[in-house]
């Protein structure tokens, strides 16, 4: 079945079924579009943006789209980086500490794109702290760059949040 990809993207529905589904429904009735956007028909789900080789509704989607709290720096950090490639500005303030956050970050407007990440280490000094060292590929207008960044997380109430980070120059 071949479809006209300027009208219609597939959505990988549980179980296994694929549907096709008119763009416009798909983008209002699904969060999750943007990794579905332009790509290959396929018999697996996509992985997530995060690099954990994992499929997003296993990963990532979790805590994006059904309201679950990571249970570690490093979950948040890598949900934060999946946030930032689906620009969901709403996750990232609600994940960002409130000692720290800025009142928005017009991701609408912004022209990075992101590429992948790595995480080079985890490390939580005690229960309710930790830092996570990443390295994330990005371009901008065509240009490519490294964000090489040490974060800081804490835990309040059993939930994480990002506070800030040290970005290191390579």
């Amino acid at each position: 079945m071949r479809r006209d990809d300027r009208l219609w993207l597939c959505t990988i529905i549980t179980m296994g079924r694929i549907r096709w589904e008119p763009r416009d429904y798909v983008t209002l009735a699904y969060p999750i579009t943007a990794l579905y956007m332009n790509s290959r028909v396929t018999d697996q789900a996509p992985h997530c943006p995060c690099n954990s080789n994992q499929p997003y509704r296993t990963c990532c989607s979790r805590f994006l789209d059904r309201d679950e709290f990571a249970a570690t720096a490093e979950l948040l950090m890598r949900s934060r980086y999946t946030a930032y490639t689906l620009k969901r500005e709403d996750y990232l303030l609600a994940t960002w500490h409130r000692s720290t956050r800025p009142a928005s970050l017009d991701l609408a407007n912004a022209s990075q794109h992101w590429l992948g990440l790595t995480i080079k280490r985890h490390e939580q000094s005690n229960p309710d702290q930790a830092i996570v060292e990443f390295i994330a590929r990005h371009k901008i207008n065509g240009r490519a760059f490294l964000l090489h960044e040490i974060s800081r997380f804490v835990r309040e109430q059993n939930r994480w949040f990002y506070v800030d980070g040290d970005i290191l120059s390579d």
